[in-house]
């Protein structure tokens, strides 16, 4: 899969409201099962798209997006591969490769919803305003000119 297509999978997940994990990896010493720039994507549905080399490196990764994700926090994760001299801050990882890996994994989040219900004088400053502070905005009205696209883009 494509660096591509797991970051066109990130969007379309967040377009369904689901806070997503990317694992990339940023450094390598020695042997591991990627290169510099690896990608996986983890979703808050446990969904997974890209591969950074499967196995019990991967099974840490995807470990560590899951709390990300619900901390809602990057970090930073050294995983070694059976190095001689791991790096004391690395979490070991069953395999034979012989070297440490170093992974970003950032965490994306939807828009929060401003939901709003009437369309007329007070509701549509309300909703520029949440347009402006990054609020997905969502309108109800009986009338359905109030409630428009051209209302609320």
């Amino acid at each position: 899969m494509s660096s591509v297509e797991v970051l066109q999978w990130i969007l379309d997940e967040l377009s369904r409201g689901r806070r997503v994990a990317l694992i990339s990896i940023t450094d390598k010493q020695g042997s591991g099962p990627r290169d510099l720039g690896a990608i996986m994507a983890v979703s808050s549905t446990g969904e997974r798209k890209g591969t950074i080399g499967g196995g019990d490196v991967e099974r840490i990764l995807v470990e560590e997006a899951n709390k990300a994700i619900k901390e809602n926090k990057p970090r930073k994760i050294k995983v070694t591969l059976g190095a001689e001299k791991p790096p004391e801050d690395a979490v070991p990882a069953r395999a034979l490769c012989g070297g440490v890996i170093e992974a970003f994994i950032n965490v994306f989040s939807p828009k929060p919803r401003l939901v709003i219900t009437g369309g007329g004088n007070v509701g549509k400053p309300i909703g520029d305003l949440g347009y402006m502070l990054g609020f997905s905005v969502i309108v109800f009205d009986t009338n359905p000119q109030l409630a428009s696209r051209e209302r609320f883009p």
